[in-house]
């Protein structure tokens, strides 16, 4: 079960505080219940945009795991068993996939939208500027890179044939002469005036959920002590698809049958200011 793809920051502690490893063996597992139980170990750490997740040493069951992300460089040295941990900003797509052999074929993949948030407690005051400029900061196809935490954004730069990149600025955006987004391309630009609240520590009895999963033609969410206040759909390039504000009840549904099939991220903000994130899958 080595061969483990990309790079890292990592800290191997000899002692895991994940609850799912102390109730769950993962060698034992099926391929797919390990590309899951992967997936569920990816959690913020309490420092600064950080997250976690853990690689299982099972040397006998003759898997291959791959951690691959949209976004290059998220990780920074070799992937290794235990724990393993990485900073990120903006919104960063990571692929977990377990394969029977070490040609990465066959596999079981789990896709993860993991979200910057205001872990920081950054004053939008505090965001800088940039100025993107052509060659330098173009985007090359199959490139995907966003710039999300600035004040102002100037670009005069060009997003090629099937690349992708998000534009996010809390004041300006300005698209100056030389840009080009080309067709092709996916390319979006908004203005938030300030990043989204940081997620707080989760009340275990009131956790969201999401049903049916797989779903069809409808996605249920619900929860029993605290009302919902916005529910937002990504795909796994980070494409906001539906968006519910100032909803103040403890369920909605979502109408999903349009949607095309495949993974999905469920962003729920509750009214106490807590956000929850959900996988789910459209048959």
């Amino acid at each position: 079960m080595r061969s483990l793809k990309h790079k890292l920051i990592l800290l191997i502690p000899l002692l895991i505080s994940f609850n799912i490893v102390a109730q769950v063996d993962p060698c034992n597992l099926t391929q797919q219940q390990l590309a899951d139980f992967i997936a569920d170990s990816f959690l913020p750490t309490e420092n600064c945009n950080e997250f976690s997740f853990f690689i299982p040493h099972c040397p006998n069951n003759g898997l291959t795991i791959a951690i691959n992300s949209t976004i290059d460089p998220v990780f920074n040295d070799t992937i290794v068993e235990g724990l393993n941990i990485f900073t990120i900003t903006g919104i960063v797509t990571i692929v977990v996939s377990v394969c029977p052999n070490p040609q990465l074929v066959d596999c079981s993949s789990v896709p993860l939208l993991l979200f910057f948030e205001d872990d920081c407690e950054v004053s939008c005051e505090n965001f800088p500027d940039i100025i993107l400029t052509n060659p330098d900061d173009n985007i090359n196809s199959g490139e995907m890179i966003n710039y999300t935490l600035y004040a102002n954004i100037t670009a005069s730069n060009t997003i090629e044939n099937n690349a992708t990149s998000r534009y996010q600025a809390t004041e300006s955006i300005k698209l100056i002469p030389k840009f080009h987004a080309k067709a092709g391309s996916k390319f979006k630009a908004n203005i938030k005036p300030c990043p989204s609240a940081r997620i707080a520590q989760q009340d275990t009895n009131n956790q969201v959920k999401v049903f049916p999963n797989p779903a069809k033609d409808e996605i249920n969410v619900s929860i029993e002590k605290t009302k919902l206040s916005s529910i937002e759909l990504y795909d796994i390039y980070g494409n906001r698809v539906q968006s519910f504000e100032k909803l103040g009840t403890f369920k909605h549904s979502l109408n999903v049958n349009r949607l095309s099939r495949g993974y999905y991220i469920v962003k729920v903000v509750l009214e106490d200011g807590t956000t929850q994130y959900k996988n789910v899958i459209l048959k």
